[in-house]
């Protein structure tokens, strides 16, 4: 380096390389189209089931109608007024859904309704919010 030498001072071996090779311009470069389930891996996350898709929106408590908070891409973003940090969901057996909050494992049935409603384990009923 800094010798002035242009020419490369590797010890390689050189007898398989290929003289005046250029690589190809990006226009006639050859693409395949990428499934949307691998776009969606690409960005560090796994696809989220159509089971827990259904359930995006925002959830209140019935009867009282408090705020829960909000279900996106598989993970509940509680309402401020819980101060706690944002839960993932899972598939569970029978098509319940379940979740671990505060070292305990609650889960849900899911009914379609108009409303649709998820039934939870400790008794609580959420309704989604159709207010927009």
């Amino acid at each position: 380096m800094g010798a002035g030498n242009t020419a490369c001072s590797c010890d390689g071996n050189k007898e398989n390389e290929v003289a005046n090779f250029t690589p190809r311009v990006s226009s006639d470069a050859v693409k395949a189209p990428v499934p949307q389930e691998k776009v969606a891996w690409a960005g560090g996350r796994a696809p989220v089931p159509a089971q827990l898709e259904r359930l995006r929106g925002r959830w209140r408590t019935e009867g009282d109608e408090q705020l829960m908070g909000e279900i996106v891409d598989g993970t509940i973003l509680w309402d401020e007024a819980f101060n706690h940090p944002q839960t993932e969901l899972r598939l569970a057996r029978a098509g319940h859904v379940e979740m671990e909050l505060m070292g305990t494992t609650h889960q849900a049935a899911y009914h379609d309704g108009p409303p649709a409603i998820l039934r939870w384990s400790d008794g609580e009923t959420w309704v989604r919010d159709g207010k927009v």
